[in-house]
């Protein structure tokens, strides 16, 4: 069974507190997964614990992630493409890929726009947040060598079609870069639901759009 949740920014203690992850099921994190974050012994601890579950651990980047420790990661196949590889039962998912995860076809695209969030940042983060033409254009090509649909897209960023279901800053509302990204995928994409995190509430955004933070939410 495929579940979703959102930001974890390294703690792993909705993990370590649920009942709902079994043997066989894989997890997918929204972005901001954090796990590789410092580069020794405090990340050891997390991914150990990690490898540790009989589930499969699965996860986009988002905005506050340590880049050159995840750009170092091995690189291996996951679901049919591309992905990096912390563990036999963790992989990172990366931006523009369609993955088949439990039997669904999964459009992986992490990243975001981080301008608001410098407050955040660390020595240790480039700009890799953002994502890039390179992958921009990887994400319409896979799509469209699949007819342009999917099951599931997952994003770390909403498209900007979904503003309007939250009370967000006059910045946060403006369409830059990624956004306009995404919406033009709304424009040209057949998919069943679009799960989304970085906004760190868990709620529904109409019918075919869901907001996901803290709730480990199961894909029927």
């Amino acid at each position: 069974m495929l579940y979703l949740t959102g930001d974890l920014h390294g703690d792993v203690s909705r993990l370590a507190h649920t009942r709902k992850l079994k043997k066989g099921d894989t997890l997918l994190v929204l972005g901001d997964f954090g796990v590789l974050w410092y580069g020794d012994k405090r990340d050891d601890k997390l991914l150990n614990w990690l490898k540790r579950r009989k589930y499969t651990v699965l996860f986009l980047d988002g905005v506050h992630e340590n880049y050159a420790l995840l750009d170092a990661v091995e690189q291996a196949e996951f679901g049919g493409a591309p992905a990096g590889k912390l563990a036999d039962n963790i992989f990172h998912l990366h931006r523009g890929e369609i993955y088949e995860i439990e039997g669904k076809t999964v459009f992986a695209f992490g990243g975001g726009d981080a301008e608001n969030e410098w407050e955040f940042r660390t020595d240790t983060h480039s700009e890799r947040e953002m994502p890039s033409g390179d992958e921009m254009s990887r994400g319409y090509e896979n799509l469209a060598a699949a007819d342009n649909k999917v099951d599931i897209m997952a994003t770390h960023s909403p498209s900007g079609k979904t503003n309007g279901y939250f009370s967000r800053s006059g910045d946060n509302a403006r369409l830059r870069g990624v956004h306009v990204y995404l919406n033009r995928l709304e424009d040209i994409v057949t998919f069943d639901h679009w799960y989304f995190g970085s906004l760190h509430v868990d709620r529904p955004c109409g019918s075919r759009h869901t907001a996901v933070f803290e709730e480990i939410l199961k894909v029927e």
